[in-house]
């Protein structure tokens, strides 16, 4: 019917299109629609149309590649949101703050910036896996821009903050007392992870997939300077509290703990045996 009628090509608005797509052509202009509503912000909006449209027969038919296109204007739709509402967090501070500790917690927040990390990742983990190019491609790049400029909005608030506060964020734990506060002083045989990278908002999703666990405790911690692979991995080493410095190596930089220079995993974990 759909093809004897030319229902597909015959112009119809998806705004009049009902709850119900009983033609396959319904479910790909209510997709189209849904990213145009993204492209305009009207992200709630969107985000109920997706809720119902992503599980009609049509999206359920060819379930892998139809829901990859789903999910990706609901992780756009989830997105747009939290860029909403860090925007109009960082207009109150007024291109100031009074702290770089008050900028960390407006990011640790339970509904704190992090969430954009947070959404931002998950949305570009799952297109770089998609078998097909995203249909609602001006509204994914519409939103990644958006995303682009409240970072650097971020960006321009902290740093003058962080300077000013002496590149220290007070009431945070530092990288270097990850060690002695928070690893020493368990008893028993200790398990101790590096992990490269685990960003804040990564640490809330590792604790949700652990709810088994009897004492969990989630600690934001401040990154040593640079935040480089090399210097970072050192700085959360036994005795990185007490002496700690970044210091030259053949003309590039390094960590020294103590008396020891440590800029490989193999020197790291030849310093960590003779501990």
């Amino acid at each position: 019917m759909e093809g004897e009628l030319g229902l597909a090509t015959a112009g119809l608005s998806a705004t009049v299109l009902g709850r119900i797509d009983t033609f396959r052509f319904e479910e790909r202009a209510m997709l189209l629609h849904c990213a145009d509503l993204i492209r305009d912000g009207a992200y709630e909006k969107a985000l109920a149309e997706v809720d119902i449209h992503s599980r009609s027969f049509w999206a359920s038919h060819d379930l892998s590649r139809r829901q990859s296109q789903w999910e990706v204007c609901r992780l756009l739709g989830q997105l747009g949101m939290e860029v909403d509402r860090a925007e109009a967090s960082l207009k109150r501070l007024n291109g100031k703050a009074k702290s770089a500790q008050a900028l960390a917690d407006l990011y640790t927040a339970k509904d704190g910036w992090h969430l954009v990390d947070s959404t931002h990742r998950h949305l570009e983990t799952h297109v770089s896996r998609m078998d097909d190019e995203p249909e609602a491609e001006e509204a994914l790049a519409i939103v990644r821009a958006r995303v682009d400029t409240v970072l650097r909005n971020m960006a321009q608030v902290f740093t003058p903050a962080f300077e000013s506060d002496h590149w220290t964020v007070p009431g945070y734990l530092h990288q270097t007392n990850i060690y002695p506060d928070k690893v020493e002083k368990l008893p028993g045989r200790v398990a101790w992870f590096h992990v490269d990278a685990l960003r804040y908002e990564m640490g809330i999703q590792l604790s949700r997939q652990i709810p088994e666990a009897m004492d969990l405790e989630l600690v934001a911690a401040v990154a040593a300077l640079p935040s480089i692979t090399p210097l970072c991995m050192a700085a959360l080493l036994p005795g990185a509290a007490a002496s700690y410095s970044v210091v030259e190596k053949s003309g590039d930089t390094a960590a020294k703990v103590g008396d020891k220079l440590l800029t490989t995993v193999d020197e790291r974990m030849k310093y960590l045996k003779s501990m």
